[in-house]
């Protein structure tokens, strides 16, 4: 969300800068906001093609999506020690 947010901002300043030049005012047919218009376009293309966004994998639960593990994997089970059954906790 970070590097999209720069980048808007990175089009909107350079957009501003373009449209608030010395030169007097003229319209070309609105060749020039094409160019500005498909600059931004293609890099944006050219930006996601070179960071694609990793996979996201469910581990259960509503909503749980995370882009990787957070830590182990846990869970509890019983456990016969010799005398009795014990609650303990299993991580791998």
């Amino acid at each position: 969300m970070r590097r999209s947010m720069i980048a808007l901002a990175t089009a909107a300043a350079f957009a501003a800068a373009v449209t608030t030049s010395a030169t007097p005012a003229r319209a070309d047919g609105g060749a020039t906001a094409a160019w500005i218009i498909g600059g931004v376009l293609v890099g944006g293309l050219l930006l996601a093609a070179a960071n694609p966004r990793p996979g996201y994998a469910y581990y259960g639960g509503p909503y749980a999506y995370a882009p990787y593990p957070r830590g182990p994997v846990c869970y509890w089970t019983n456990s016969w020690d010799g005398w009795d059954w014990r609650r303990i906790r299993v991580c791998y």
